[in-house]
């Protein structure tokens, strides 16, 4: 059987599409305020309950008016733009508009303290010398409720098998109460190196409405090597 899932802040909500990879999943809630992304949803999910805010989703499970529905798994995306360290880089650290959704990232705890999955995946942007020791406190609180963390601060795409290079803070939350949850290794699920991205790019003359602009599809790059 498949294991029920809830996704939060769910964006492309790419496991929707578990099955592709062999993961026995089934989306059975899914959470997103950005209402584009609600069409995509009711097309490939279209027995999974859209909630628009995940504030209001957490209200609703407490005080009854969206009531209980059996989940396996809380994945959960929150919002980065206020823990990014781009947000220093860029100059940014006193822009309040940045802190509108910082609370989503430990609101997932209040979320689990109603459905009590078995798992619970929470990803953010790494952590970093400026930002808030949110990351702990999220373990602090899972911690609190049972559940066994396996924590990898700095998760890369490309040893996932993505072909981009890009680092996450994963969380990976196990139930006490689930057989060998002490003993969860993710890195025997991970291939270790992801595919080569020059067969999924378009050549740059194809990407423009003037392609006469393009000399050239052929660069060399300031290592030396040859790109087609």
């Amino acid at each position: 059987s498949s294991l029920k899932l809830l996704l939060l802040c769910a964006g492309i909500a790419s496991m929707m599409f578990g099955n592709w990879f062999n993961v026995r999943t089934e989306v059975v809630g899914i959470c997103e305020n950005n209402t584009v992304f609600h069409e995509y949803y009711h097309k490939h999910c279209p027995n999974a309950t859209v909630y628009k805010d995940m504030r209001a989703l957490n209200a609703g499970l407490h005080d009854g008016s969206v009531p209980y529905f059996h989940t396996d798994i809380i994945e959960c995306t929150a919002p980065c733009p206020g823990r990014t360290s781009l947000r220093w880089h860029n100059n940014r650290q006193n822009d309040s508009a940045l802190d509108k959704d910082l609370d989503l990232f430990l609101l997932t705890p209040d979320i689990v303290d109603v459905l009590h999955p078995a798992y619970v995946i929470c990803e953010m942007t790494p952590e970093h010398d400026e930002v808030a020791p949110d990351y702990d406190t999220l373990v602090k609180l899972m911690k609190e409720r049972g559940y066994i963390a396996h924590v990898h601060k700095r998760l890369g795409a490309f040893e996932a098998g993505d072909a981009t290079s890009r680092f996450r803070y994963f969380a990976i939350f196990i139930h006490g109460s689930i057989p060998r949850a002490q003993q969860f290794n993710l890195n025997a699920y991970l291939p270790g190196v992801g595919p080569n991205m020059d067969t999924m790019l378009d050549k740059p003359s194809t990407l423009s409405d003037q392609p006469h602009l393009w000399v050239t599809d052929r660069f060399i790059t300031r290592e030396g090597a040859d790109i087609v």
